[in-house]
């Protein structure tokens, strides 16, 4: 007689960082940020994260925001859904660039779905670095409006990400990477001083590199 087969042991589900912020349709800016007690905007979220934070985004549609605020290479700031894909969305509050991150460094955003940004492809960006950012990791986001732009910074990771405009690496002085991204416009680096790498990408427009 064949030995019965063993049940399978239960996977717990994964735990959230201690510590972690959370944003809700439901939640309020007023209350303090917790699980119970979510946050409404992502705004007071990343006005209130610090080192090592996590930013846990439950399903929903939210305005868009800036970080100034930064991590560390050992504790970043990680921006990330809780479950679900939720939309990051500049129409709601009128943002040409829906998220920005600006002097900031170490930050990490991850499995977002973000669209209306109210400047257009060449002046809007779903997703823009700026002002010296650093150690900045986009990926796995689906950007449905709007271009990724890393702009006068230094390092920089695009890693599988689906983006409808450009990817477009601009004056920045550390190293570049981007690989496995689906690039409906064209692929641009400028003058980027730190190097790039590109590997791995599908780019439907044009890949155009000069003077890095």
């Amino acid at each position: 007689t064949p030995s019965p087969t063993a049940e399978p042991t239960p996977t717990s589900p994964p735990v959230d960082p201690a510590g972690s912020l959370y944003v809700s349709i439901n939640g309020s800016d007023s209350n303090a940020g917790t699980s119970s007690a979510p946050f409404r905007t992502l705004q007071k979220a990343a006005s209130t994260v610090v080192a090592g934070g996590t930013i846990l985004v439950r399903p929903g549609r939210y305005a868009g925001f800036t970080i100034s605020r930064s991590g560390t290479p050992d504790e970043p700031i990680v921006i990330r859904a809780a479950s679900g894909r939720p939309t990051v969305d500049g129409a709601l509050n009128g943002r040409v660039d829906v998220i920005k991150v600006s002097a900031a460094h170490d930050i990490r955003i991850e499995g977002l779905e973000i669209t209306g940004a109210q400047g257009g492809n060449y002046t809007g960006a779903g997703i823009r670095t700026e002002n010296g950012a650093n150690r900045v990791v986009i990926q796995g986001n689906s950007i449905v409006g709007g271009s990724v732009q890393i702009v006068q910074g230094s390092m920089a990771t695009i890693d599988r990400v689906r983006i409808n405009g450009d990817l477009y690496f601009d004056s920045n002085s550390g190293a570049l990477v981007a690989t496995r991204n689906n690039i409906g416009g064209n692929l641009q680096a400028f003058q980027n001083s730190g190097g790039v790498r590109i590997a791995s990408n599908f780019i439907k427009g044009n890949l155009q590199c000069k003077e890095n």
